[in-house]
């Protein structure tokens, strides 16, 4: 937690924060968190799941027309986003692709939180009619 000083106390003053708010600042820590794996997957973290999950994530013939993969709305150069107001997959949707940058440390997926772990919230957009519309 020590790398954290120098922002908490700058040199220019103006975060003058005493002994006692740093201390308490800190508290909250660790900093950085710590990486949690998904305890309901007993492969995750493992090397080989890993690499089965980058392949699923880049492969169309996941979707019912082999057009869509996770990648073309989550694109890695976006912050695995599409940095678009409503995403487009089979037609225009009522929400965008949100990044998934640190979503394995997430505890709700989707905007409105249907689901606990990644894989049942793949498992609804390759399901969704307007989406993979896969069975």
């Amino acid at each position: 937690m020590l790398w954290l000083l120098p922002v908490l106390v700058s040199a220019q003053g103006l975060l003058d924060f005493s002994a006692d708010e740093i201390a308490r600042i800190t508290s909250h820590g660790p900093w950085p968190m710590p990486r949690q794996l998904d305890p309901g997957n007993p492969v995750a973290g493992r090397a080989g799941a890993i690499a089965l999950g980058e392949r699923l994530f880049f492969d169309r013939r996941l979707s019912a027309d082999a057009t869509l993969a996770c990648a073309s709305c989550h694109a890695p150069a976006l912050a695995f986003s599409d940095a678009q107001p409503r995403s487009i997959a089979r037609q225009l949707l009522d929400r965008n692709a949100p990044s998934l940058l640190n979503a394995a440390q997430q505890r709700w997926y989707g905007w409105d939180g249907a689901s606990d772990s990644l894989w049942s919230q793949a498992l609804r957009v390759m399901q969704e009619p307007r989406e993979f519309a896969a069975t």
